[in-house]
C-alpha cells in the first residue's frame, strides 16, 4: 500500500469492536466474542458494498450485495469468491492476514456459534483469541479496501497532495 492508511472510524463495526474490548475487560467473555463476530460481519458488509459501488456495476452491484452473498465471512465460499473478484485477494492473502491459517478463524466462529446457539460460556483465552483475530481481520479489510480504492482512483492516500494530511498546491504556492 502507498504511504498512509485509510481508516474509517465512522462504521458501527468499530463501535462493536470497542464494545468487545470493554466486555473482555469486564470479564464478560461471551459478549466479547459475539461483539467481535458482529463487528467483523458488519465491517465486511460495509466495505464490500463500498468496493462494489467503486466498480460502477449499477443495479448488478445491488443484486450481488443483496442477493448473492448471505454471509459476510471469509469461510463462506460465495463471499470469498466475490471478495477475490473485487479485490484480487484470494484465500492465500486472507490466510496470510490470519497468520497463515484459517484455524483460528474457524475456532473463533465455532466459539461464537456455541455461545449463541448452545449455551457455551467463552473462556478468557477464547475471548482474547477472538479479539486478536478480529483486530487482524479488521486491519486486513481496511488496508485492502484502501488499496482497491487507490487502484480504482476512488481514494487518495492520507498524506498525498489534496488531502488533509498533505500539502495542497495553493498552500505550497503561498509560501
Amino acid at each position: 500500500m502507498t504511504e498512509g492508511t485509510y481508516f474509517d472510524r465512522s462504521a458501527r463495526s468499530f463501535e462493536l469492536m470497542t464494545a468487545a474490548v470493554a466486555f473482555y475487560r469486564e470479564a464478560r467473555y461471551d459478549f466479547a466474542v459475539i461483539s467481535v463476530q458482529t463487528s467483523l460481519e458488519t465491517y465486511l458488509e460495509l466495505r464490500t458494498a463500498e468496493i462494489v459501488r467503486w466498480h460502477d456495476l449499477g443495479d448488478v452491484g445491488d443484486v450481488i450485495s443483496d442477493r448473492l452473498v448471505s454471509k459476510y465471512t471469509f469461510l463462506d465460499g460465495r463471499f470469498m469468491a466475490l471478495w477475490e473478484a473485487l479485490t484480487g485477494d484470494g484465500k492465500a492473502q486472507v490466510k496470510a492476514a490470519l497468520g497463515g491459517s484459517f484455524e483460528a478463524y474457524k475456532a473463533h466462529t465455532k466459539v461464537r456459534n456455541d455461545v449463541v446457539h448452545r449455551g457455551h460460556h467463552a473462556t478468557r483465552e477464547e475471548a482474547a483469541a477472538s479479539l486478536e483475530l478480529g483486530m487482524s481481520l479488521l486491519t486486513y479489510v481496511q488496508n485492502t479496501t484502501a488499496q482497491v480504492g487507490e487502484r480504482l482512483n476512488k481514494l487518495e492516500p492520507i498524506g498525498s497532495p489534496g488531502t488533509n494530511g498533505g500539502t495542497n498546491a495553493s498552500e505550497s504556492q503561498s509560501t
